[in-house]
């Protein structure tokens, strides 16, 4: 067969795998592309006919896979053709003459080998290149892929109604492919890896991370301990009341009768202002108290902030499994899980408090110092437990409240019990173990 005919064949080859990665591209840029962006874009001359596809992305990925159907089909012909038509010029390049069937294979073998490559190459380099400007490269394809709409439309018509009645007689939905369906781990992923890649800067990821850990996190881990509630009898007097909330510098406070698991109520500080001037004998906590919010310990951060939210409450009493009080918990403690510790003028912001090191590089720590932001900031290897800070690390690894000066080893660091005020660990030191 003349050498015409032959280069002609490998070029119409090579067009089919072309068209066959037009597809491919066509494919990417419809999935991956931004509506808001698009949206934003009026420069394009052809921005129109993207934003056409967009809104009927299912339909147009449907022309994609015809597209890559006859290309795929069209490109197989021509390599049936070479098989067959040209076989025996190679045994002739290659062998001098006829050789048999070692030739003919290996023939084969080559044409398939060289076609897959030439494939591969095409379409990777579409996938990339529909990856790095979606939006860009739709407003290019998508002139072309309105009109192989209009050109399919009887076969469109007939698949749809076809594919249709097939998944209807099995109970199933038409797939929709550009409604891309992620699993929290899976969003999760996402955002680590553009994290990484700059896309979104550091404070965002943990933004949103912080959204996907309010179903994994126990309430018990960011409630106010029952051992650090400030309170006010019922009975109290208005000085009283006063002083408390002055020298607890919280806006509000638990009302309880003789012990703590008798709550009766909480008191805001402005609902205490209009009875400043009230008489002792004529003051009662009781006409400024309002009802409070009570939620079981067991429950995650996500399920007592849905509570908090359907009952217009700011401030919960968290209860232990038995109905006595665990402790407290307010909105903030919760969005803080979302976004992180939120400062008020009664604050210190954490790093300023929290953590201190020495020239000998030890670690001054306060007890309520974040076993994760130890391991993260400072390369040390706490182990993970049923507790969070370090304050609790230690009391879990000797089962009890320490004495000023005990020490705790693990993974080559060594902790050693500094203060201890009424049974709470105000501050540790962190050396290297010996």
């Amino acid at each position: 067969m003349e050498s015409g005919t032959t280069v002609l064949n490998f070029l119409f080859l090579l067009a089919g795998l072309f068209g066959y990665a037009c597809f491919v591209l066509a494919s990417v840029s419809i999935l991956r592309t931004s509506r808001s962006t698009l949206r934003e874009q009026n420069g394009w001359s052809s921005v129109r006919f993207a934003r056409r596809v967009v809104r009927a992305a299912d339909t147009y990925l449907l022309v994609v896979q015809i597209g890559k159907f006859f290309c795929g089909l069209f490109s197989g012909a021509i390599v049936l053709r070479l098989v067959h038509s040209y076989h025996s010029t190679f045994e002739s390049l290659l062998f001098g003459g006829p050789s048999g069937e070692v030739a003919y294979w290996a023939y084969v073998a080559i044409l398939f080998l060289g076609t897959t490559v030439v494939a591969l190459t095409f379409v990777q380099f579409a996938k990339a290149l529909g990856y790095a400007a979606p939006e860009r490269v739709l407003s290019i394809v998508s002139v072309p892929l309105v009109f192989l709409r209009w050109v399919f439309t009887p076969l469109l018509f007939l698949l749809q109604n076809v594919v249709g009645a097939v998944l209807k007689s099995f109970a199933l939905d038409a797939p929709v492919e550009r409604g891309v369906v992620l699993s929290a781990e899976d969003l999760s992923e996402v955002v680590q890896k553009s994290s990484e890649a700059g896309v979104i800067e550091d404070d965002e990821r943990e933004f949103i991370e912080g959204v996907f850990r309010l179903g994994e996190i126990a309430l018990h881990d960011v409630m106010t301990p029952r051992k650090d509630i400030v309170s006010i009898r019922e009975d109290d007097s208005l000085a009283t009341v006063i002083d408390t909330f002055v020298d607890a510098g919280y806006s509000r406070l638990l009302v309880i009768g003789e012990e703590l698991d008798d709550v009766r109520g909480m008191l805001l500080a402005k609902d205490l202002l209009p009875l400043i001037n009230t008489p002792d004998e004529h003051f009662s906590v009781s006409r400024a108290m309002r009802k409070v919010v009570f939620i079981d310990g067991r429950r995650l951060v996500d399920d007592a902030l849905g509570d908090l939210r359907s009952q217009s409450a700011h401030f919960a009493v968290v209860l232990d499994e038995h109905g006595g009080v665990d402790g407290l918990v307010t909105m903030e403690d919760l969005i803080e899980e979302i976004v992180g510790d939120i400062f008020d003028e009664t604050d210190t912001p954490e790093e300023e408090i929290e953590v201190t090191e020495t020239l000998t590089g030890e670690l001054i720590v306060d007890g309520g110092t974040a076993l994760d932001d130890l391991n993260d900031e400072h390369g040390l290897d706490f182990p993970e437990g049923e507790y969070s800070t370090i304050a609790g690390f230690v009391i879990h690894a000797l089962g009890r409240i320490p004495d000023e000066g005990e020490e705790v080893r693990t993974n080559g660091s060594l902790v050693r019990v500094e203060k201890v005020e009424q049974n709470r660990i105000l501050q540790l030191r962190i050396l290297e173990a010996a």
